[in-house]
């Protein structure tokens, strides 16, 4: 895909991408970011963010979502201009050109497989804990290739059938979380929940917002296949302003009702949310410990959409191997980006942790944002919205944005930095050895 002026217009599809069906509504996008953000982390957050700031921790998401909002209007702004498939990759490239594409496409890929291992290792974790007997080399082993495997076929048959499990996964998993704030919060000690009077560390009060940004994140995930969208024009901006908004308030009562509930021996809690149901009622927190796994898996089933659809992107474009765009004539399934995604992180799966990545991947994040934000500001120079009310959000939105990404990924330690900077070069070493030896050859049929 190469930078069109006319960014309020679709560019030309090619003969791959036009085999793509578009079979997702209004409703089942919104699921799907719903279903992508409201993940693995949030099972665990609650106690790592009062561990970094204590009874602060509830005003934490307020922060956080003072420039989630923004963050997610930069995206509404861009998927009603850019609507190829690829989100922030499309975003950037139609913006900025193939380079500025290419690196938020890599480290969108490199943040989603990660985090899709990371949280298939996690959901074993809840099933070891739930039964024991699971707990074991060879256990672990079947479960991670069982479920990446019944994803990826599950996949492979078509997008409709991946979106009616998304929404399924999604009313599963949403369903007891809801439960528990509706109920929880009529039984919470409000000492424990309204604001101390502490001294706060900037570093750590810093590392709880990235950490929030990790829970926030997800949606770029979600409105990568624009292709397969009925009216991405008009659905993409709604779905996503209403999905952040349910999200903000369910992660803020969630946060408040563990507060409530288990006071100071929040921190220190592995599983903060079943213990909270379990001073319910015990069979309450195995419902949530079940809920937790049925979370990640529809967090692993959202993350296979969204990010194979981003491969098939870059391939389409001959930012990667161009097999990797080749999609099923018989299930319109990009299915060799789906197998590569897959297989990658089921790699990762099988070597390391959850607890390690979400910090790292936070950062990424708030990077990330960071170019989707410029190149909203950028899309509405080119094409400025026909009001004059429109015109002051995209005067507004996207520079407050930047802004705020900016100042919580400088609070990230010097590991972070060295990480994330040593990604960006071999990112970009990679881009200039593909464009010196880029076959220009089309892609297959």
């Amino acid at each position: 895909m190469t930078a069109v002026n006319d960014v309020s217009a679709s560019a030309p599809l090619t003969a791959e991408e036009a085999r793509l069906r578009p079979v997702v509504g209004r409703g089942a996008l919104a699921a799907s970011i719903v279903n992508v953000i409201v993940g693995g982390g949030i099972f665990v957050l609650p106690a790592a963010v009062a561990g970094h700031i204590g009874q602060l921790a509830p005003m934490a998401y307020i922060l956080g979502a003072l420039v989630i909002v923004p963050v997610a209007m930069c995206f509404a702004l861009s998927g009603r201009r850019v609507l190829t498939t690829g989100g922030p990759y499309a975003y950037a490239e139609s913006a900025f050109g193939p380079f500025a594409g290419f690196l938020a496409g890599i480290m969108m890929w490199l943040g989603n497989v990660t985090a899709s291992a990371g949280v298939a290792v996690a959901m074993y974790g809840q099933l070891a804990r739930l039964w024991p007997s699971l707990a074991t080399p060879v256990a672990r082993a079947t479960i991670l290739s069982s479920v990446f495997a019944i994803l990826f076929l599950l996949n492979a048959r078509g997008m409709r059938l991946g979106m009616r499990a998304i929404v399924t996964l999604a009313v599963l998993k949403l369903t007891p979380l809801v439960l528990l704030v509706a109920i929880g919060i009529w039984f919470i000690d409000p000492s424990q929940v309204l604001p101390a009077h502490q001294a706060v560390d900037p570093g750590a009060l810093g590392a709880a917002l990235v950490l929030v940004m990790f829970a926030y994140s997800g949606m770029e995930t979600a409105l990568t296949p624009a292709a397969e969208m009925r009216d991405a024009r008009r659905d993409l901006p709604m779905a996503t302003l209403w999905a952040t908004a349910f999200v903000v308030v369910l992660y803020f009562g969630l946060q408040a009702v563990a507060q409530g509930l288990l006071g100071p021996g929040l921190a220190g809690d592995a599983s903060p949310l079943a213990s909270a149901a379990a001073r319910l009622h015990p069979a309450a927190g195995t419902a949530l410990l079940v809920t937790a796994a049925i979370s990640m898996l529809g967090f692993l089933q959202g993350n296979l959409v969204g990010t194979s659809r981003l491969i098939f992107a870059l391939a389409r474009d001959r930012q990667l191997p161009t097999p990797l765009a080749r999609v099923s004539r018989d299930t319109a399934v990009p299915v060799v980006a789906l197998a590569a995604h897959s297989i990658v992180a089921w790699g990762l799966a099988m070597l390391g942790s959850f607890g390690t990545l979400a910090l790292l991947s936070g950062g990424a994040n708030c990077l990330l944002y960071a170019m989707v934000a410029l190149s909203a500001w950028r899309l509405a120079r080119r094409d400025p919205a026909p009001t004059s009310g429109q015109r002051a959000l995209e005067n507004i939105a996207p520079p407050f944005a930047f802004l705020a990404l900016c100042g919580i990924a400088a609070t990230l330690g010097a590991t972070e930095w060295w990480v994330l900077l040593a990604s960006i070069a071999v990112i970009s070493v990679f881009y200039a050895l593909g464009k010196m030896t880029r076959a220009r050859t089309p892609i297959p049929k």
